[in-house]
C-alpha cells in the first residue's frame, strides 16, 4: 500500500459508505416510538392525571388542564386526590409540576375549599423559586384560618427563622383580612425588632387594610388597630371595603394625571420634532396601544390637514389602518379625515365595511 496510497484510500473509503449505509438501513428498519396521546376525556385515574402532570414531555396546556382537574377532584374528595396535589408541591418534585399545582389551587373559585391544601403549601416555603413567591402568597390569603395565620405568624416571629422565611411568611399574613393577622403584624413592627422585619410587617399591613398613608408610623397603625379591635365582623369587611374603594380612587386620579402629563408631554414633541420628521411621529402616535394617544394623534392629523400640511405613503396607510381600531372614535375620526383626503383605497374599504353591515357605532357609519 506504500506503493499505491490513493488505491489503499479509495479502497477505505469505499468500505467506510458501505457500513454508513448499512447502519442507516439498520436503524430506519426500527420503527419510531411514538408517546400515546393524552386523552383526558372520560375517567382518568389519579395517579394517571399526576404522572402527565409529573412529566416532562406533557405539552404545558395539557399539564394545566391535568393540574386543574386534580385540585378539582382532590376538592371533591376522590380518593388519593389530596395527596397526590401534596406531593406534587413537594420540594423534591420538578419545578414544571409544582408550578402547575400551585398555580391551579391559586385559580379555583372553590375558595373555602382550598384549605385542603394549606398545610402543603406551606411546607413549599423551605425550597420557594422566587417565581412562584407571588401566587404562593395570594394562595395562602385565600387559606383565611387562625391556624394557618398562627403557623405563618411562628416563623415571622421565629428570630432564629431564616430571613427569607421570615419576609414570605409576613407577605403571606398581609394577605389575610383579618384581625388576628394584624394582630400577628403589629406584633412584628415593635421597636425590639429587626428593621428589616418592622418594614416587612408595615407593608404587609398596608396591603391588610388597603390604607397606604399610614406609613410606618407605629402610632398612626396602634391607633388604627385599636379601633378596628373594637368593630364587629360586618363593621371591619366595611371598613376594608371603603378603604378599597378609596384606593382606587386614589391611583385612578393618580393615572388620569400621569396620562394628562404624557398627553402633554407627547404634543410639546410634535412641536418639537422637525417638520420632515412629523409624519413619522405622527404614525408612531397612531400605532400606541394607548387610546389617548391615539386620539392625540387624530387631533394632530386634522390640525395638519387645515394647515395644508402633505400626507405621505406612510401616514395615509396608517390612517386607513385605524379604520380596525377598537376606539369607535378614532374609527370616525380617520373615516371622516380620509374622506376629505379624497383617499381612494379608503373608499373601497369603507364600502366593504358597510356593506358587511359589522359597524356598530352610529358615528362611525355616519363618517363613512
Amino acid at each position: 500500500c506504500l506503493a499505491t496510497d490513493k488505491v489503499c484510500m479509495d479502497i477505505v473509503s469505499a468500505r467506510v459508505v458501505a457500513w454508513c449505509f448499512v447502519v442507516l438501513l439498520l436503524f430506519s428498519a426500527v420503527p419510531s416510538v411514538q408517546a400515546a396521546p393524552i386523552d383526558l376525556d372520560g375517567d382518568v385515574s389519579v395517579n394517571q392525571l399526576a404522572d402527565w402532570i409529573n412529566e416532562a414531555g406533557t405539552a404545558s396546556d395539557i399539564r394545566r388542564q391535568c393540574a386543574d382537574r386534580l385540585v378539582a377532584e382532590a376538592i371533591d374528595r376522590r380518593r388519593g386526590a389530596s395527596r397526590a396535589v401534596a406531593a406534587l408541591l413537594g420540594n423534591d418534585r420538578p419545578l414544571h409540576a409544582r408550578r402547575a399545582v400551585l398555580f391551579a389551587i391559586a385559580r379555583s373559585d372553590q375558595a373555602d375549599e382550598v384549605s385542603l391544601f394549606a398545610e402543603a403549601t406551606l411546607a413549599m416555603r423551605g425550597a420557594l423559586p422566587a417565581e412562584f413567591e407571588d401566587v404562593w402568597v395570594r394562595t395562602l390569603g385565600r387559606i383565611e384560618s387562625e391556624d394557618n395565620a398562627d403557623e405563618l405568624a411562628k416563623t415571622a416571629l421565629d428570630e432564629q427563622a431564616q430571613m427569607q422565611q421570615r419576609r414570605l411568611a409576613i407577605r403571606a399574613l398581609g394577605e389575610h383580612r383579618r384581625l388576628y393577622a394584624a394582630k400577628a403584624l403589629m406584633e412584628l413592627t415593635s421597636v425590639n425588632r429587626l428593621p428589616q422585619v418592622q418594614a416587612w410587617a408595615y407593608d404587609a399591613l398596608a396591603n391588610l387594610s388597603h390604607q397606604d398613608k399610614l406609613g410606618q408610623d407605629r402610632s398612626e397603625w396602634a391607633q388604627w388597630y385599636n379601633q378596628a379591635s373594637d368593630l364587629n365582623a360586618t363593621q371591619w369587611q366595611r371598613m376594608l371595603h371603603t378603604n378599597l374603594l378609596q384606593k382606587i380612587r386614589d391611583k385612578q386620579d393618580t393615572q388620569s394625571n400621569v396620562k394628562d402629563r404624557l398627553l402633554q408631554t407627547q404634543r410639546a414633541l410634535h412641536r418639537a420634532t422637525p417638520a420632515d420628521q412629523r409624519q413619522a411621529l405622527l404614525v408612531e402616535y397612531m400605532k400606541d396601544s394607548l387610546e389617548g394617544t391615539r386620539l392625540l394623534a387624530m387631533d394632530l392629523v386634522r390640525q395638519r390637514l387645515d394647515d395644508g400640511g402633505d400626507f405621505g405613503a406612510l401616514l395615509r396607510e396608517q390612517l386607513r389602518a385605524r379604520l380596525d381600531d377598537k376606539l369607535a372614535k378614532v374609527r370616525e375620526e380617520s373615516a371622516t379625515l380620509l374622506g376629505q383626503l379624497l383617499d381612494a383605497q379608503a373608499a373601497d374599504l369603507i364600502a366593504t365595511r358597510l356593506a358587511s353591515g359589522n359597524e356598530g357605532d352610529a358615528g362611525v357609519e355616519r363618517a363613512y
